[in-house]
């Protein structure tokens, strides 16, 4: 899929508890999703490899957002279910 709806709005309410960096991380996973459409992976290591992260300060962003069900768990679910 090369496109979806985004409500800014919606999303803005939703994640407005997030970091910057965090921010950026999320976005960037909403995007794979919708362009493989496939679930995002758990294992920490391919994410910050395919979001091109590496320091500390991305893995610990990374691991807030995956640890957080609000945000993740449509992201790890396939999209035929949807």
């Amino acid at each position: 899929m090369h496109y979806y709806q985004f409500n800014i709005a919606d999303y803005r309410k939703d994640t407005v508890h997030l970091t910057r960096i965090e921010h950026s991380i999320y976005r960037d996973l909403i995007d794979w999703y919708y362009l493989e459409e496939t679930p995002i992976p758990t294992e920490t290591q391919v994410v910050m490899r395919r979001l091109r992260l590496g320091c500390e300060t991305e893995a610990t962003a990374l691991k807030n957002v995956l640890r957080s069900e609000e945000h993740t768990s449509e992201l790890q679910s396939p999209m035929a279910s949807r």
